[in-house]
């Protein structure tokens, strides 16, 4: 739980016993005294217990911690009771014999009180002690090119599903334009998004390794020691075709046998798309032109530019809120957990859609509306193939 937890632990924790019994006492039979917890534990026949039961006792503490563990029927359980630490009287601080300070501690007389117990522990934290995919994906690496408004998003994602190591590539700074649509806030506003997102996720989850680079995709997928190559999974919501081409390439050339997944966001966040791409199989600049638009678009604006250009200067951007991308970067974040836990043999793309298009004035383009026919829902996810057959690059390898 890093540096500043042992820290403390070393400074203000405190001694305990842990016992793990055979079977969980009914909550009649917990122990009220401290005659009552020794025949507890001496019902287990267990002589190391006694034994760490007899160290605790002449440790110099406000309270003694005793935990009862044991098996029940939801899984594993703590119950922990603090007894009040035995009167050295008699005797020089620190002096009183072992013997004599289990028998004065463990009595009818000396009182005993239940205190709370927390699990901390990363199967708990992330799926309750019972979901069981939760061990597998505290075994996975997962790089994400872009920390923008969807890689912001899944990234907060992949760490409440517990992935153990994320590494957050990007070199942009977080704008006043960003904070409505980023996992970040305001007091983040001019630090590097990378960094700062991965530092806010460190502080919130202490016990996965999440790292943040002031980098760019080509920095990153073509440094010498690249990290790249041992991610499970490699996510690129850049936006951006150059840093999708670079990666792209380097998914065809290099051998990477797990799946690269991109995705993005249409005008308004009307449609999103999540687009899979399986080793050995299509790459995904089969299913883009040469300026990395997709074949398929789900959206159709009568010819009217997918950005806008800021009023104050030439910056372009796409106009969306929070509310509809939320659904997006779920969308882009569950199809990266499903890739985690079992990868696909074959390329696919997932998109999200909204009705609320022809509020904005657009419409499904031809190709979209022919692939989901007459799909009457407000808002929705189709999976499609990501193409109709390989580009001429693919062509010419095999």
């Amino acid at each position: 739980f890093g540096s500043e937890t042992r820290t403390r632990v070393a400074e203000e924790g405190e001694s305990a016993v842990l016992i793990w019994l055979k079977e969980p006492p009914l909550p009649s039979k917990y122990p009220e005294n401290g005659a009552d917890l020794l025949e507890l534990v001496e019902r287990e026949k267990d002589d190391v217990a006694i034994s760490c039961l007899t160290k605790l006792a002449v440790c110099d503490q406000e309270s003694l911690i005793v935990l009862l563990g044991s098996k029940g029927r939801g899984g594993p359980g703590i119950v922990a009771v603090r007894v009040k630490p035995t009167s050295e009287d008699g005797f020089r601080p620190g002096r009183i014999r072992e013997r004599i300070a289990f028998d004065r501690t463990f009595n009818m007389v000396n009182k005993v009180r239940r205190t709370q117990i927390e699990r901390a522990d990363p199967a708990w934290i992330h799926g309750r002690g019972q979901d069981t995919r939760s061990k597998t994906l505290l075994e996975k690496k997962v790089t994400i090119f872009g920390c923008g408004s969807v890689g912001s998003g899944v990234a907060e994602h992949l760490a409440h599903t517990g992935v153990r190591n994320l590494r957050l590539i990007d070199f942009d700074d977080l704008c006043w334009a960003n904070v409505g649509r980023h996992a970040l806030g305001a007091d983040a506003v001019g630090k590097k998004k990378s960094v700062a997102l991965a530092d806010s996720l460190q502080r919130r989850f202490p016990h996965l390794s999440i790292m943040g680079q002031n980098s760019s995709a080509a920095a990153d997928i073509y440094t010498d020691d690249s990290q790249l190559p041992a991610s499970d999974l490699v996510i690129c919501v850049t936006g951006h075709w150059p840093a999708e081409s670079l990666l792209n390439e380097w998914h065809r050339q290099s051998g990477f046998d797990r799946p690269v997944l991109y995705g993005w966001t249409e005008k308004h966040a009307m449609s999103g798309s999540a687009v899979v791409i399986a080793p050995g199989s299509v790459s995904f600049e089969c299913g883009v032109d040469s300026m990395g638009r997709p074949h398929v678009v789900a959206t159709n604006w009568e010819d009217e530019e997918t950005v806008t250009t800021e009023p104050s200067c030439a910056d372009h951007y796409q106009p969306y809120g929070a509310i509809d991308l939320a659904y997006i970067n779920v969308m882009i974040a569950n199809t990266a957990v499903d890739e985690l836990l079992q990868p696909s043999k074959k390329s696919y793309r997932k998109v999200w859609f909204s009705k609320r298009v022809f509020d904005y004035g657009g419409k499904w383009s031809e190709s979209f509306a022919a692939k989901i026919g007459d799909l009457d829902v407000d808002n929705g996810t189709v999976t499609l193939d990501w193409c109709e057959g390989k580009c001429q690059k693919c062509t010419e390898t095999e």
